[in-house]
């Protein structure tokens, strides 16, 4: 009885474990593509694009990047100068 007891718990535990994780990457990236946005808009539109414009390709190159990668994928990407796949990303969405 104690056994399944036991089982039961460390069953739930990585259950949580599990949610948790789903939770953090949802977060993360719901709060990765808005800051993205808003700080691409916000450089595109000082550049001269259209508010509009700028709002739907800076939201397309988030997407991209929230879809294709992980949290931690996404935090490498951004702190570097030099990405493919960040490029890829903006070629996609420029077409």
């Amino acid at each position: 009885m104690m056994r399944g007891l036991i089982s039961g718990l460390a069953v739930l535990a990585l259950m949580s474990c599990g949610e948790f994780d789903a939770g953090y990457e949802r977060g993360f990236k719901q709060s990765f593509q808005s800051k993205f946005v808003a700080s691409c808009k916000d450089a595109a539109v000082r550049k001269g694009a259209k508010p509009e414009k700028a709002e739907s390709y800076c939201g397309c190159t988030a997407k991209q990047i929230a879809e294709k990668h992980s949290a931690a994928e996404i935090k490498k990407i951004m702190a570097t100068e030099d990405n493919p796949e960040l490029d890829a990303a903006v070629k996609s969405c420029l077409k």
